[in-house]
């Protein structure tokens, strides 16, 4: 085995042992990451530290660290039972309809929530969420069913039963604190609940309650003389043992102790081999606490400035180890998803109610493939909604939960994937700092533009061009002659087709990552360049999208018998009918215009607008390479072709509203373009200077 797939084999092991769902309830448990530790910590903190130094894996005691925590998560099951308490909601009747043009059945009525450790692919399961906490408003309940239910008109009464087991070691008052729209019953030892309050004595207490829930006011917040009763006793879904008992007051710190000892271990990794300076550790610490400050901030126009914080690394000095990537992650990258991570803490654990659009229909969807075990067909037999997202948003949901804020911590992760490419491409032309400048000015771009409210949208367009910038990254290793990279492009390359199908022919274009960023976007160096070329990636790369798309026509024979690859989808609305034989139509060609316009301007209807500049001198740029201008001797093609081939979809299909959708994954050539061009423009004023 290789060591690069050997890391890969520990890097799975390690995601493995820290998402295992764990038995005792902590701040770092496992799967669903419903506390704000949990999901900042294992959803940000840790994907950052692994790709900033993926060799750590490497290392005997991180291997040792990963081994033991999996070893605590495998035996945990067959000797401890779960802590927490068992709810099973259900619904008056059997649910059985359609949401979204999606069927619903659930003949038990049963109402599952995005819960792990419940018996999510059960018929009619006993658990359809375990509690750890207290709920104290509805988004806190487990109960994303709502966006299920609700658009089917189902009448909102629901019961959630809840079960379990309480150990006390003294005697302590029992109170239950709900909302007007909860009504509830039950008993404790048998004995009925009257007032929500009850006298409790030392020792074991069975708790069989029912909620009667309506409306929309919400809460459950059983306290102990006054504190949660998850941390007032030991609180499981069955009577514990002796095991149990014996572990119940440590336990919960083991995962805790070796996930902060990887944290650290791996932070003192990177510091001793980046060996950054006091200044830029003061730029990386002021930029992180600005943003973390910015995101808690309730005003959301200043949350807008996030993308622009990144600016201020200009002026940096940075020392020569981290005047790459890695460094522009640090300088750049941390502050943005530091931005992040505070702007989503209150989203953390609460569920999300969807609007009736693509938002939702991705969400039901989903449902239906993870819930209801229709893996191929997705929810629907043709995609008259994009693709994959459904199968992206169910797995994020497993990971997280109820709540989407693992939707925005994706969506967060690919623009800065964007930013890098920018950085990457630009540093290659122009050194560290335009490199800066370009990755700044793309997420600047982002969140000042019309791209903005697409983040954490539960929309496809941002993580098709996230899929599309890891093809290009890997392509851009794939040079060297390795094909596990270009194999790997072109599974980037297909899910990217398939999270957005418009990127079908942009999929094409990505070859030109092959030429190296010095070969200019003229044809006599595109000629030189090509003879240059290794021909074995290309063709590994074209071979997997080719299979990749073949298999799309494939699926929608199976579910259809039409062998095709549009059918079904929702080209029909979005086609401009621009084809071969309508070259002379004037109406076809001015929904082209319309359609290139939009996609420039980053607005719907097309009109001009100072956040879109970046957008608009990028395409400049690219029509002026294009001529063979005097611009094309100094712009690389790679970037250039890129930059074209991300604007062909235009030709054919046109997004009607969601201003600036199909821009996205086009800004990061856009500035890396402008940048590289201002760079020249610089030097030729301090040359005649």
């Amino acid at each position: 085995m290789t060591p690069a797939l050997t890391r890969a084999l520990w890097s799975v092991l390690g995601a493995v042992a820290v998402l295992w769902p764990g038995r005792l309830i902590g701040p770092l448990d496992g799967a669903p990451l419903d506390g704000r530790l949990e999901a900042v910590v294992i959803g940000i903190v840790l994907p950052s530290l692994w790709w900033l130094d993926r060799r750590a894996v490497s290392a005997t005691w991180v291997r040792a660290v990963i081994v033991t925590l999996l070893a605590w998560k495998a035996v945990s099951p067959a000797v401890m039972v779960q802590q927490g308490l068992c709810a099973t909601t259900t619904a008056a009747t059997p649910l059985s309809g359609i949401n979204q043009g999606i069927p619903i059945d659930e003949p038990f009525g049963a109402l599952r929530s995005w819960d792990l450790r419940a018996d999510l692919a059960a018929p009619q399961p006993a658990c359809t969420a375990i509690l750890t906490r207290p709920l104290a408003v509805q988004e806190a309940f487990p109960a994303w069913f709502l966006n299920v239910t609700d658009p089917m008109g189902v009448k909102r009464e629901f019961t959630m039963r809840i079960r379990g087991s309480v150990i006390t070691g003294a005697p302590h008052a029992l109170s239950i604190a709900v909302d007007r729209d909860v009504t509830l019953s039950g008993h404790v030892n048998g004995v009925p609940v009257e007032g929500g309050s009850m006298a409790l004595a030392a020792g074991t207490h069975e708790i069989d309650l029912s909620l009667a829930l309506t409306g929309n006011n919400w809460r459950f917040e059983p306290a102990l003389d006054g504190r949660s009763l998850w941390d007032a006793a030991l609180v499981t879904t069955t009577p514990a043992g002796a095991v149990d008992r014996l572990v119940a007051a440590w336990g919960w710190l083991v995962p805790v102790v070796l996930i902060g000892a990887l944290v650290a271990g791996v932070v003192s990794r990177l510091v001793r081999s980046l060996r950054p300076t006091p200044i830029t550790l003061a730029w990386i610490g002021a930029a992180t606490g600005g943003a973390i400050a910015l995101g808690l901030m309730p005003n959301e126009g200043l949350h807008r400035a996030a993308g622009i914080i990144g600016l201020g690394a200009i002026a940096v000095t940075v020392p020569a180890g981290l005047r790459n990537l890695r460094g522009a992650f640090l300088m750049v990258g941390l502050p943005w998803l530091a931005f992040f991570a505070a702007l989503t803490l209150d989203q953390v654990g609460h569920f999300s109610v969807y609007s009736p659009d693509d938002w939702l229909t991705y969400q039901v969807a989903g449902h239906r493939i993870y819930m209801q075990g229709f893996w191929l067909e997705g929810g629907n037999a043709v995609f008259d909604f994009q693709p994959l997202y459904r199968w992206m948003t169910g797995a994020l949901h497993l990971v997280f939960g109820d709540s989407s804020v693992g939707e925005v911590y994706w969506d967060a992760a690919c623009l800065l994937m964007g930013a890098l490419l920018a950085f990457h491409f630009t540093r290659q032309r122009a050194g560290f700092r335009w490199g800066i400048a370009a990755a700044a000015a793309t997420l600047a771009t982002f969140t000042l533009g019309t791209p903005w409210y697409f983040l954490g949208r539960g929309l496809s367009e941002i993580a098709a061009a996230g899929w599309a910038f890891l093809a290009i990254f890997f392509l851009l290793r794939a040079r060297r002659g390795r094909l596990v990279w270009a194999g790997s492009a072109a599974i980037m390359a297909v899910l990217m087709f398939y999270t957005r199908l418009n990127h079908l022919l942009f999929a094409g274009f990505l070859l030109a990552a092959g030429f190296s960023l010095r070969t200019p976007a003229t044809v006599a160096a595109l000629t030189r360049g090509w003879s240059r070329l290794r021909r074995l990636p290309p063709v590994v790369f074209a071979g997997g999208f080719v299979a990749g798309v073949l298999f799309f026509m494939w699926r929608t024979w199976h579910y259809t018998g039409v062998f095709s690859l549009f059918h079904g989808t929702s080209l029909k609305v979005n086609d401009t009918g621009l084809r071969p034989w309508t070259l002379l139509d004037g109406e076809a060609w001015s929904k082209v215009g319309h359609s290139l316009a939009t996609l420039v301007l980053m607005n719907e209807p097309p009109r001009l607008d100072p956040r879109a500049l970046v957008m608009i001198a990028g395409a400049v740029i690219v029509v002026a390479a294009l001529l063979q201008t005097a611009v094309a001797r100094r712009v690389p093609a790679t970037v250039v072709i890129i930059a074209a081939g991300a604007s062909v979809s235009a030709f054919f299909a046109h997004a009607h509203g969601y201003p600036g959708r199909f821009s996205i994954h086009l800004v990061p050539f856009a500035s890396a373009l402008v940048m590289i061009v201002a760079a020249q423009v610089a030097n030729l004023k301090a040359v005649r200077r």
